[in-house]
């Protein structure tokens, strides 16, 4: 849904005026989590980077290199998936960026815990794949997953009173030009990029919008 800068400040001063909260991308914990998540994500891939340049230089050349194939192309994908699920979350596709992001993670560590596996280590796994592996994974999973739970259910608390505002402005703009039947998409949408919550704050203006607005906000 695309938002105008005037129609969301509305958004925000009603859930501030009406006592709603509720965590926001733009909040505290959503970019300590996202560090959180940076740092985690930088460690495995340096870690994927050094397991990826140490096969090559292993067995490059030889004629093991084709066993070790599979295993730097699965390497490598994954990790190319990573960095693009999180420049998704970046550029605001939570959701798209969660499930990009989480799905090559989760391949991650079984493809790992087969190659560290060790009949006499810590439950069938060499000790390396914890502190190398399972543990920035699992953590890259539990901060991606609270990220897109964040940003998703935000989108829809602020969506749903944004569809309200927007309606409500319409009906305001309608009847206080009379122009309900000549109303034009050109127009509406040039109302709502000048709408300005600060210009409407004289109740002979806004009296109908803000009624309307404040009864239907949760």
């Amino acid at each position: 849904m695309k938002k105008y800068y005037g129609v969301l400040l509305r958004v925000r001063e009603l859930e501030q005026k009406n006592g709603v909260s509720y965590a926001k991308p733009d909040g505290r914990l959503y970019k300590a989590l996202r560090f959180l998540y940076s740092a985690a994500g930088a460690y495995t891939f340096v870690i994927n980077l050094f397991f990826v340049l140490g096969l090559l230089l292993v067995y490059s050349g030889t004629d093991n290199m084709t066993k070790v194939k599979a295993s730097i192309i699965t390497a490598s994908a994954c990790t190319g998936v990573m960095i693009i699920g999180y420049v998704l979350n970046c550029l605001r596709l939570y959701l798209a960026g969660g499930i990009t992001s989480v799905i090559p993670i989760v391949l991650l560590l079984p493809f790992f815990g087969n190659i560290l596996q060790d009949d006499f280590g810590f439950l069938g796994f060499k000790t390396s794949y914890y502190w190398r592996h399972f543990i920035p994974l699992v953590l890259m999973i539990f901060f991606m997953v609270w990220l897109t739970v964040i940003a998703v259910r935000a989108n829809i608390k602020t969506d749903r009173l944004y569809k309200r505002v927007t309606e409500n402005l319409y009906n305001m703009y309608s009847i206080s030009d009379d122009m309900h039947s000549e109303l034009t998409d050109e127009q509406w949408e040039e109302f709502l990029i000048s709408y300005n919550p600060a210009d409407y704050k004289n109740p002979k203006k806004t009296k109908k919008v803000q009624a309307i607005s404040e009864e239907q906000a949760p």
